[in-house]
This record gives structure tokens, C-alpha cells and sequence, in this order.
């Protein structure tokens, strides 16, 4: 958006979307199971595609690394989306690891995130002249619990990027990249019980709404200051 708009106005300033500090906070909790946790909805494959996850998962399994008592994929969608996920998956031998929930209240989010193991970001390769870049809400709260993030497929822009700066978690753009993360997030969680990534805090602190505010009245402040300078007309 802001590479669009600059070439009409380069006076173009991004404010990201972003977190609740006082709602998403990282916690501990050891859990009897290892939970890869999904939140939100599927349009289609083309802009989220979970194929490599079931091509990692579907390895470990073959692998005798995993089983379904302790590794639980949970998908926190729709109808629509479940229906596309369970299509996605035909070609996988997953299915036995998936379990499917209602939406949850705002409310009880923090705690669903605070109780996996890894929380799953889905996302596509875009070409150069299509979209890219899609930063959901979710994404922040992930980095604002310090839980490992596995981003499938990389978008390779914007989302990568962003993941990568704030060092808070993996965006696999190979199945083979997605079973080792996975696999070693596993091999932590039997050891502690939990799982945990050490964010870079100041990078993540950036996306918190109570930043963001500030960065709102930063920006209404140099408006502010221009508009005395140069008169009303400004």
C-alpha cells in the first residue's frame, strides 16, 4: 500500500495493524500434548495454502517420530475453511492428527495461543504483480506470546520479512524446511513440556496498539507543527 500510494503522495506513513499488550503477553503452560494451533478462515489455496504442513507432518508420522496421542494439529475455522483444509489434506495421511473448533470469544484467545506449541500462520507465494503482503491481526499476537511461529507457504515478501526481523519464528518455503522446524519444537516440547522463542522484544514492541497510538499522534503532532509554520492554508 504504501509503495502504491507514495507515487502519488510521498508523504505516505505506515502504521501496521498490531496487538493488545495488555491481553497478549506471553505465559508458560505445560501441556499433555503438543498443539499446533490455527486461528481464522480460509478463502481459498491460492492465498493460504497448509500443503507443506501435511507434507511434513504426513513425513514425521511415516517416520514414527509423532503420533496422534501427543501431536495435535487444532483448526480454529469456519465451515468453509474447514472444508478447503480437509480437501487440502485428501492427499495427506494427517487427518487422524486434526481436530476442528467452533470460533472462540475474543476473550479466550490469549489463553488458546498460550497453550500451544506452535502457532501456524498460512500464506502463499505471490508472483510480483499480484498480491502479497497479508498481515493479519493474528500475526502480531503470535510474536506478543513468544511462541514459535510457522508461517506455510512463505509469501517470500512481506510476511517473511516481518517474521524474520522480529526473529519469532520459521517461513517454510520448502516441506522440508516445515519438518525441521517442527521437529525440533517437538523434540523441546517433550523435554520441557512447552515451547517458547526469544522474540526480539523491541521489534515486536513496535506492532503494540499502545505504540501505534503513539505513532497517530506523532504524525498529527508534525501536522500540527507544519500547519503553524505555514499557516492555516496548510
Amino acid at each position: 500500500h504504501v509503495e502504491k500510494l507514495q507515487a502519488y503522495n510521498p508523504n505516505t506513513e505506515l502504521v501496521y495493524n498490531g496487538y493488545d499488550p495488555e491481553l497478549f503477553y506471553p505465559e508458560q503452560h505445560r501441556t499433555s500434548q503438543f498443539v499446533i494451533t490455527y486461528t481464522g478462515r480460509l478463502i481459498s489455496l491460492a492465498t493460504r495454502d497448509p500443503r507443506l504442513l501435511f507434507e511434513a507432518v504426513s513425513r514425521l508420522d511415516r517416520e514414527k517420530l509423532i503420533d496422534p496421542d501427543q501431536f495435535r494439529i487444532q483448526w480454529y475455522v469456519d465451515a468453509g475453511s474447514k472444508a478447503i483444509i480437509m480437501q487440502a489434506a485428501t492427499a495427506y495421511p494427517v487427518a487422524r492428527y486434526m481436530d476442528f473448533f467452533d470460533y472462540v470469544p475474543a476473550s479466550e484467545i490469549p489463553g488458546v495461543l498460550n497453550r500451544s506449541s506452535i502457532l501456524l500462520q498460512l500464506a502463499n507465494t505471490f508472483a510480483s504483480n499480484g498480491p502479497k503482503g497479508f498481515m493479519t491481526t493474528k500475526l502480531f499476537e503470535a510474536m506478543a506470546v513468544e511462541k514459535p511461529m510457522l508461517c506455510v507457504r512463505s509469501d517470500e515478501a512481506c510476511l517473511e520479512a516481518a517474521i524474520r526481523e522480529a526473529n519469532a519464528g520459521a517461513s517454510a518455503r520448502t516441506a522440508q524446511e516445515a519438518y525441521d522446524f517442527i521437529k525440533y519444537y517437538f523434540e523441546r516440547w517433550k523435554t520441557d513440556g512447552y515451547t517458547s522463542v526469544s522474540v526480539n522484544k523491541e521489534v515486536v514492541k513496535k506492532y503494540s496498539r499502545k505504540e501505534q497510538a503513539g505513532q497517530f499522534m506523532d504524525l498529527f503532532m508534525e501536522l500540527q507543527k507544519k500547519r503553524d509554520e505555514h499557516g492555516k492554508a496548510y
